[in-house]
């Protein structure tokens, strides 16, 4: 029988720092004695150059419940990896359906003897724990989901066996379907390829989902189906060792569309190769496809303060938002500014990235001029002293014409770019976001 014990029940460790009633870590763990930095700046403050505990991981903007299309309810599992022992994990979770959605329980485990088994499962009887039940509230808007985090969990985690230095995190998660929507949107974002990527590589992220009650008896579990999705769209942990947080916000460009490892934006490539090489970095995705820069902007001012991230990648302009105009351009300067100062009121430094050139849209070249001037206005207000930086990256993938459209190397749909446009602008991501983590001091 497996024993389900709560936070409360397997930890007695004092707590850290307080902000509004709300413990920012734990100093000790029950299980190890071990005591975790209590040097860190706490979570949330702004303008701190100071790392917190914090390591996160939300792949993709796009997962999230919505409206059941089945009888059956289901269990959901997940599961990650962090370059840093976790003493703390909560789950993330988002809601893009206008009724209230309701995680009946969630549950986290650390990978017995650091092996991931192909049901997600762990051997050991007693070592699920408890978070309990989350509400999360209806969406906003369309394209702008809620999003709500489980409680926290404490957990003495394991480090793989086969990739030392990590520590891989399982989740679970039953949505009975009468307390709310159950189902998961994918879309095109299937991003069962995660699941293959490097465990310290800070990306990966593996889902498994089955129909029933899974829950209450575990070892029913049986999935062992690569799935693109899930209901546990991320998750987030309290280390010994903190990293710095990106978050990358955008329409379907910073969603990830139009590759084959759908999902995949520049951004994360370079989250991941930075990670390998010896950074500690963590990635959070909120693109979405389809969204213009109002509702996207919307979507980010809703979250950053929330999500706390160091640094926000936000694009500057977007097709959806219509062929460039000066009345476009008007609303898209101003989203912009609503962006940086929701930003950095929440203490993160912000990357503008440069709108794309577009060869499906046909602009002429009075319109992709002023796509290529707003790229320029935002270029302009690259200031280290103002914690305002600008990449290229995607402008880089033009062919160079008048009026510039995608170089055909670059793009497969005419729309996004594909896994070679993708690879080449990270590029120049890479080099930018590890400017601004060094200008911010977050060493390696």
């Amino acid at each position: 029988m497996t024993v389900r014990r709560t936070a409360a029940e397997r930890a007695t460790a004092a707590v850290g720092t307080v902000i509004n009633g709300t413990p920012l870590y734990v100093k000790t763990n029950e299980l190890t004695g071990v005591s975790v930095s209590a040097g860190a700046t706490p979570i949330g403050l702004p303008g701190s150059p100071v790392k917190t505990l914090r390591r996160i991981n939300i792949p993709c903007g796009e997962f999230a419940t919505h409206t059941v299309a089945q009888a059956a309810h289901r269990t959901y599992r997940a599961a990650t990896a962090f370059k840093s022992r976790p003493r703390r994990v909560r789950l993330w979770f988002a809601n893009a359906d206008s009724a209230t959605a309701a995680i009946t329980s969630c549950a986290i485990s650390p990978s017995t003897n650091g092996a991931l088994t192909a049901n997600l499962w762990s051997s050991s009887s007693s070592s699920w724990i408890s978070g309990g039940a989350v509400s999360i509230p209806a969406r906003i808007a369309v394209g702008r989901p809620s999003m709500a985090a489980s409680a926290w969990m404490q957990i003495d985690a394991v480090e793989s066996v086969t990739a030392p230095g990590t520590w891989p995190v399982l989740a679970e998660a039953w949505v009975d379907t009468t307390s709310g929507p159950a189902n998961v949107t994918i879309g095109f974002y299937d991003m069962g390829w995660a699941e293959s990527d490097p465990l310290d590589g800070g990306t990966y992220y593996a889902h498994r989902w089955q129909d029933g009650d899974k829950f209450t008896v575990p070892s029913s579990f049986s999935d062992t189906t690569i799935r693109g999705a899930g209901a546990i769209i991320g998750m987030e942990a309290e280390c010994d060792e903190g990293s710095t947080v990106v978050l990358v916000n955008g329409d379907s460009i910073r969603a990830g569309a139009g590759t084959t490892r759908a999902g995949e934006t520049d951004a994360m490539i370079a989250v991941r190769n930075m990670n390998l090489a010896g950074y500690s970095v963590s990635y959070i995705a909120l693109g979405w496809g389809g969204l213009n820069t109002s509702t996207y902007s919307a979507r980010l001012i809703e979250n950053v303060a929330t999500l706390k991230p160091d640094v926000v990648v936000y694009t500057v302009g977007s097709p959806n938002d219509g062929t460039p105009a000066a009345t476009v351009l008007r609303i898209e300067r101003f989203n912009m500014h609503a962006a940086i100062s929701a930003s950095r009121a929440a203490g993160a430094a912000v990357i503008l990235s440069a709108q794309a050139p577009n060869t499906s849209y046909s602009w002429n070249a009075s319109a992709d001029d002023l796509r290529k001037a707003l790229n320029a206005g935002a270029a302009a207000m690259a200031s280290p002293s103002a914690l305002r930086w600008y990449a290229h990256a995607v402008a880089g993938l033009g062919d160079g014409a008048t009026p510039e459209r995608y170089a055909p190397t670059y793009t497969t749909d005419n729309n996004h770019p594909n896994q070679a446009g993708y690879e080449y602008a990270s590029i120049n991501m890479q080099t930018v976001l590890t400017g601004v983590i060094k200008s911010i001091g977050h060493a390696v």
